[in-house]
């Protein structure tokens, strides 16, 4: 699919899911040598919590997700070990776009039509000509408002 504009949400740094990889990992093979060397006095409390969040982070490391502008919609992915979902909201199916400023970053607001539920996305401020370019495109009678 065509990525004609990528925001910021939901994005983490590759170190951030290497880090969360390698300490997961050691937690996990710490948990189990706990488990395996464990006597009846010991018992479950003392591994336990070495699997929880050792597998906590494993997945955290292996999840992504990423929202962007296609010719198609806005597009939420979200990628993890288990699989992938992609959720798509038709430009025909936005009713308004309001945009927020704060400091150097932009939040837009996508109202969806005949809900009242609609998606934020967060983009950087200097990405606002090329939103409006790509809202004028797809959607050229979509009502944009600007908060400041």
């Amino acid at each position: 699919m065509e990525i004609l504009c990528l925001s910021k949400t939901g994005q983490h740094p590759r170190w951030m899911r290497v880090v969360s990889f390698a300490v997961g990992l050691f937690l996990l093979a710490d948990g189990l040598r706990l488990y395996l060397s464990a006597t009846l006095e010991t018992g479950f409390n003392r591994f336990f919590p070495y699997l929880i969040v050792g597998g906590a982070l494993l997945y955290f490391s292996g999840f992504k997700k990423r929202i962007f502008l296609s010719p198609e919609g806005l597009v939420r992915e979200s990628k993890s070990w288990m699989g992938s979902n992609s959720q798509i909201l038709a430009w025909k199916d936005v009713a308004h776009v309001t945009l927020a400023f704060r400091r150097n970053q932009m939040m837009c607001f996508f109202e969806r039509r005949e809900s009242v539920t609609g998606i934020k996305v967060l983009f950087d401020r200097d990405q606002e000509c090329v939103i409006r370019n790509i809202l004028e495109t797809y959607c050229p009678t979509v009502e944009v408002n600007t908060l400041s």
